[in-house]
């Protein structure tokens, strides 16, 4: 249940800041529905990225506690 809503919560957030910025640009650029997806898939790239990066070896290093010398 938790997890269904935690990603019920990001769709909405992720197409919702695409919304608002569609209402904006609407009235600027021809095409501006497609600003919803791009924007979504911009955040979507965006947020899994450093998640992504935190399993490797090189940024536990630069982040986990200092190598003991024993």
């Amino acid at each position: 249940m938790a997890t269904a809503v935690l990603v019920l919560l990001r769709v909405v957030l992720l197409a919702g800041m695409g919304l608002f910025q569609w209402q904006v640009l609407r009235g600027h650029v021809r095409a501006a529905s497609r600003w919803v997806a791009a924007t979504a898939e911009s955040w979507l790239v965006a947020l899994r990225w450093p998640s992504a990066r935190a399993g490797t070896t090189t940024s536990a290093r630069l982040v986990g506690p200092p190598a003991s010398p024993l």
